[in-house]
């Protein structure tokens, strides 16, 4: 469950359960009262506690097994899902049912509300608090005469894209129709046979999209284009498509409406849904006029010389010159079009520290950024973060020594040693000494450029200025992994001059 839904259980025990069953679930082996009170930050008799209300809460065919006394696995039968689990602990959470109502044009004021739902007025109002603070990071507000969701309806379908889209293992969710499946088929079959374009698009993104944004319309809810982005967007090859698009949308929903400010917006969106690709797509796309790319260009050799690495070659900078293209386009209109999920930036981050650091810096001084309206710097380093580990990580990548220098009993150091080819880059070259001590002469010898150990690194080592020498804890946790990830990608791109 995403940290979104998560934070839509009011109840703080209910909150729990659920982490304690997703993290159960997901896990392959079955998981101690440690590592649960561990992950979860709660003490052992909570945990202990909590899963005896687990178990007494689950139906009949949905098991908790202890095993060994101490340890636990989920099981559960062939007709069962983790959303259906969950669901059992989402039920006395009110927001869920209320964002629903909304989306389907439902609204009831506090009273009516309360009665709707069996509920105090009191507790109402706590729940919706709640839902207030989430919306803030969407730019919208929360009104109570009646309850609905108000801002600008850009940033509105954007927030219910995000909560339909991203709601994995949350139950009780809009997911899109068959109709809007087979309306989706055909529209490609469309652009390719107009356009003849190489174009792809993400398949289930744009599916969410169009489903929101048919719900919207249909309450009469259509966007307002501001008419210097309505008017920009006129000149790109693709809105022309999405001109012709909007005819057989409007008759396929039989939706009221087939303006051009819902077709500039949909040629935006479609931006949002596009795979970034090594071609050069500005006559399909956006056009020969693409006035950043100068500002482009200087940004992208400042950063890559922080990050003491090439220029990429002329194609892998096309993916470079989209991105930013999409960024600002789709920025125009709102910046939450170009931010990630919590999950996204998280993950990325801790995988990938020193690259995501150089591009937040590098980003955070740009001036050409700052020109983008209202923009996102951290999502903008994180997304250059996974495009540079995408792109270099096949790409002009030198062979590198890496020597794993383990220190422990003899059935530990076998497993060490098939972790650390598992973390390993294919083109390392990938050596093991337990049984000696490590002086210079050895590294040099054997031409090491990368040594990791998980001992007390000795103290001639650190007089060695051409080789990267790391510590992890006795037993590597994964943050030592993810450094060890990280070392060997920036040696690997060490060009010579």
């Amino acid at each position: 469950m995403d940290r979104l839904h998560l934070e839509l259980v009011i109840e703080k025990k209910n909150r729990r359960h659920i982490e304690i069953i997703s993290y159960i679930y997901n896990s392959k082996y079955p998981l101690t009262v440690d590592e649960l009170s561990d992950h979860l930050r709660v003490s052992i008799k909570t945990i202990q506690r909590d899963i005896l209300e687990i178990q007494n809460s689950l139906p009949k065919n949905v098991h908790i097994i202890t095993i060994s006394s101490t340890s636990y696995e989920l099981k559960l039968p062939h007709d069962v899902t983790l959303k259906d689990v969950i669901g059992i602990f989402t039920e006395s959470s009110l927001l869920f049912t209320i964002i629903d109502s909304i989306y389907h044009g439902i609204q009831l004021d506090i009273h009516d509300w309360a009665l709707e739902l069996f509920s105090s007025q009191s507790s109402l109002y706590r729940h919706l608090n709640t839902l207030k603070k989430l919306l803030v990071p969407f730019n919208l507000k929360l009104s109570l005469t009646p309850v609905d969701i108000v801002g600008k309806e850009e940033d509105i379908r954007y927030f219910y894209f995000n909560y339909f889209y991203n709601a994995k293992n949350s139950p009780k969710m809009e997911v899109p129709s068959k109709q809007i499946y087979t309306f989706h088929e055909k529209s490609l079959k469309r652009f390719e046979k107009y356009e003849h374009a190489n174009i792809d698009i993400q398949y289930h993104r744009f599916l969410y999209w169009i489903m929101v944004i048919n719900q919207r319309v249909s309450l009469g809810h259509t966007i307002q284009m501001p008419d210097d982005i309505k008017a920009y967007q006129q000149t790109k090859p693709v809105y022309h498509y999405f001109d012709k698009y909007m005819h057989f949308w409007a008759e396929e929903f039989d939706l009221p409406v087939n303006t051009q400010d819902e077709t500039a917006y949909f040629s935006i969106i479609f931006y949002d849904t596009l795979i970034y690709k090594k071609e050069d797509l500005r006559e399909v796309v956006y056009g020969d006029e693409y006035t950043q790319q100068k500002d482009v260009l200087h940004f992208l050799q400042e950063s890559f010389t922080a990050l003491n690495l090439p220029m990429p070659t002329n194609d892998d900078l096309l993916i470079y010159e989209n991105y930013f293209y999409y960024v600002y386009s789709m920025s125009r209109l709102t910046p939450l079009l170009h931010t990630n999920t919590y999950e996204v930036n998280r993950y990325i981050k801790k995988e990938h520290p020193s690259i995501f650091a150089t591009w937040l810096k590098t980003a955070s001084d740009s001036p050409f950024l700052k020109k983008i309206k209202g923009i996102y710097t951290e999502d903008i380093a994180v997304n250059l973060t996974m495009l540079t580990r995408s792109i270099f990580y096949d790409n002009n990548m030198e062979k590198k020594h890496i020597l794993f220098s383990f220190d422990g009993r003899n059935a530990f150091l076998n497993y060490l040693s098939t972790l650390a080819k598992n973390y390993s880059a294919n083109n390392m070259k990938i050596s093991f000494i337990p049984n000696r001590h490590i002086t210079k002469e050895i590294l040099r010898e054997s031409k090491v450029d990368i040594l990791v150990l998980n001992y007390e690194s000795p103290f001639d080592l650190e007089k060695c200025p051409h080789i990267c020498v790391y510590q992890t804890n006795h037993i590597p946790s994964k943050q030592d992994w993810g450094v060890v990830k990280e070392l060997i990608f920036q040696a690997s791109l060490k060009f010579n001059a």
